[in-house]
């Protein structure tokens, strides 16, 4: 533990002192972006699909990815190079899309989940006690936090982490100018550098838990738009 702390110790005092930290930081927060847009949108396409109540159609929508993330990088990448689709190749959207369809089915899993263990007599009765003014309207803001908004932002934060390490997506569709974290991770692990391997992935941990905590308290306190 020791030798790991000063490890870890050294390696963002070589960060910090070769003003590559902040550039790693931008590196985490860019892929954070991507990866979040793709685990938004998994979570809305799954909503779409499990709203349409044709069993063959949801099991369609999440074959390509039950394939795995070699296979469909490997599928986009042949689509994007298509003369009608290459104007967009060198772009965040292949990627975003490859992330999209990989997480499509645990998306689905998850938003299943949440219908199951989120009582809609409870959330109907949580919407209508936060009408109402006074403390009844806290309690009731409070229950629909913890019943509803809590859950969604949960299963955003774990597909976003799915997209965010997953190193077949990044390395086949990254735009060439943008090299994602998990892509810089997996470099230093072929040079051998050790302190910069566990300072960079010591950030690429903490960052992310700190924009969820954010996030959570940001999104808590929005006025209510909808009824859930």
């Amino acid at each position: 533990d020791v030798y790991k702390r000063q490890d870890t110790w050294r390696g963002l005092h070589a960060l910090a002192g070769g003003n590559a930290l902040a550039s790693r930081v931008q590196q985490i927060l860019y892929s954070m972006c991507a990866a979040t847009m793709a685990a938004v949108l998994a979570l809305q396409l799954a909503c779409r699909v499990i709203s349409w109540g044709v069993h063959w159609l949801t099991v369609l929508a999440v074959v390509p990815g039950l394939c795995g993330s070699l296979v469909v990088s490997l599928t986009l990448l042949a689509v994007f190079q298509l003369t009608w689709l290459n104007v967009v190749y060198d772009s965040w959207l292949p990627m975003i899309m490859a992330a999209t369809v990989l997480m499509l089915p645990r998306a689905v899993l998850l938003v299943l989940l949440l219908e199951v263990l989120v009582p809609p007599t409870s959330v109907h009765a949580a919407g209508l006690l936060r009408t109402v003014g006074g403390r009844v309207g806290t309690h009731g803001r409070t229950l629909v936090w913890q019943l509803v908004r809590v859950r969604w932002l949960i299963a955003t934060a774990v597909l976003t982490h799915w997209c965010l390490w997953d190193v077949a997506v990044a390395s086949t569709l990254r735009p060439v100018r943008f090299e994602p974290i998990v892509v810089r991770l997996y470099n230093e692990m072929h040079y051998g550098r050790t302190e910069s391997l566990v300072a960079i992935t010591l950030l690429a941990l903490v960052i992310p838990v700190i924009l969820l905590c954010v996030a959570a308290g940001v999104w808590k306190r929005l006025p209510d738009l909808r009824k859930v």
